[in-house]
């Protein structure tokens, strides 16, 4: 497939399958792709094949621009936008909520909506009026479908289903993703006695823990050897304030550096840094939606946060793929990882809200205390070579060790497992001569399972098309599964324990 500066020039097998799902629903429903996948493509794609008007809306200005950009040469398109100062309507139509919100007749003939970023969208406010005066079927497209309170849009809110979701795990595998490095760092911040406003950190409390001059020279200082090895980087700051003084002293490290927030040249220090005439921007939560530049490199996170939501955006800055970039390396100082999980496996619940640790501590990852890698809290030896300390509760044993044995597959049978409160699984079960012997494949749930679950899928599958992420798709399509000749079973405890599989 031909390369040029991060954009495959063909539409990627997911970009048709969400098409083809897009084109195919009849729901409200919304489709998944995470940072750099291609969302614009995809829409794209399928206003080619859509009969009937289409309105794409947005509420973010350069998101406006980038889509009508896109769509343009399709030929009728217009562009409805009173901030950039143009209200022209085709078939297809390029609007910011903001500018049509209160003007829905003029919109009534419209047979599908399309939302950018509709992790955006509540039950109430524009968005949700504007829907319901039109009583057009919309489609939203995001990375994060969750808001903070709300949790999953799809199971509550506006929206219905989801008709396709990508996973990030298979993008970064086949190369249309950008691997992503966590690093966590031994000064990170104590966020232990920061109030809380609106379901998110309180920034005020932050910014006078946080933003002082020892702070920051201690942090600039353990950046020093990246300074180097990273040709772009983007940094997230708490406040204005805070990004002015992080930018000034990265500058005094030389690395060449501007803040971008609501009062500065935005569109100046974003031209001066994709031209490579700076080396850093630092940032208050403006480039995270709508923001691409594929060469970033590192990624530093210093505002703590609750929202999974804004933590997932701002680490999707660098999934984006190109030349002589192999990864991009999060520094996270905030601790936000830890709290939140990671952009492949966020903690949340079935419901899509963050889970809680026990007594309020959340383990879901851990820093390396050599080489500060994140890694999660189950990793004995982290891949510097450092042993993790583990305390064991000794309990009595039996002396006999468990007995581990290989049984061949006669044949295989896949049931749909369901459980009050949880979501459905995939109950595996092998037919071994007279034994039979099971395994739950948790395909639908979240957080260390869920990825677990995902990666036993990819291991087996054999299908060209996206892997199922529902149970009940999987057993349908489980003839594209490989079948092992043979697994590896432990048995001793409660229940016997497949360990491992042969082909």
């Amino acid at each position: 497939m031909e390369f040029v500066r991060g954009i495959f020039l063909k539409n990627r097998w997911y970009q048709d399958a969400a098409i083809e799902a897009m084109l195919r629903t009849t729901d409200n429903s919304v489709v998944v792709l995470p940072t750099g996948a291609g969302k614009t493509r995809t829409m794209r794609g399928f206003v080619e094949q859509c009969s009937g008007e289409v309105l794409v809306l947005s509420h973010i200005k350069e998101i406006l621009e980038q889509n009508f950009s896109s769509l343009v040469s399709l030929g009728d398109v217009g562009l409805y936008s009173a901030g950039l100062g143009v209200k022209s309507i085709n078939r297809i139509t390029i609007a910011g909520i903001q500018s049509v919100y209160k003007k829905p007749e003029v919109f009534k003939g419209v047979s599908v909506v399309l939302i950018d970023e509709c992790h955006m969208v509540s039950e109430e406010g524009m968005y949700a009026s504007f829907l319901k005066a039109i009583g057009a079927r919309y489609i939203g497209l995001t990375a994060t479908p969750f808001r903070l309170k709300q949790g999953y849009i799809y199971k509550e809110g506006i929206f219905d289903s989801v008709c396709f979701e990508a996973p990030i795990e298979r993008l970064q595998k086949e190369g249309y993703l950008c691997d992503i490095r966590l690093e966590g760092s031994l000064d990170e911040f104590d966020t232990q006695d920061l109030r809380t406003v609106g379901g998110d950190f309180n920034m005020s409390d932050a910014s006078l823990k946080f933003d002082r001059d020892a702070v920051t020279e201690k942090i600039i200082e353990s950046l020093t050897r990246y300074k180097e090895r990273y040709k772009h980087w983007l940094v997230f700051c708490i406040d204005i304030k805070h990004a002015e003084n992080v930018a000034a002293s990265l500058n005094k490290m030389g690395v060449l550096s501007e803040a971008v927030h609501s009062q500065s040249s935005r569109d100046k220090a974003i031209l001066d840094f994709k031209e490579g005439k700076i080396q850093a921007l630092t940032n208050v939560n403006i480039l995270t939606v709508g923001f691409d530049y594929p060469e970033i490199d590192l990624i530093i996170v210093l505002p703590p946060t609750k929202p999974p939501t804004l933590h997932i955006q701002a680490i999707g800055r660098g999934l984006r793929v190109a030349p002589d970039k192999d990864h991009c390396l999060v520094k996270d100082f905030a601790g936000n990882t830890g709290r939140l999980g990671t952009i492949d496996s966020p903690q949340l619940d079935s419901l899509g809200k963050v889970k809680k640790g026990k007594g309020g501590v959340n383990p879901f990852m851990k820093t390396c205390p050599d080489c500060e890698a994140l890694v999660h809290p189950s990793v004995r030896v982290c891949p510097c070579g450092h042993k993790f300390k583990f305390r064991h509760n000794l309990k009595l044993q039996s002396h006999k060790a468990p007995k581990k044995k290989w049984y061949k597959v006669s044949s295989i049978y896949y049931t749909l497992h369901r459980k009050v409160g949880k979501p459905d699984s995939v109950k595996v079960s092998y037919m071994c001569g007279t034994r039979v012997f099971n395994e739950w494949v948790l395909v639908e749930h979240l957080g260390y399972a869920g990825f677990k679950a995902r990666y036993w899928v990819s291991k087996r599958w054999i299908g060209d098309t996206p892997i199922p992420d529902r149970a009940e798709e999987l057993i349908r399509k489980s003839n594209a599964l490989r079948k092992p000749s043979m697994i590896e079973v432990e048995e001793g405890g409660k229940y016997p324990k497949i360990l491992q599989s042969k082909n």
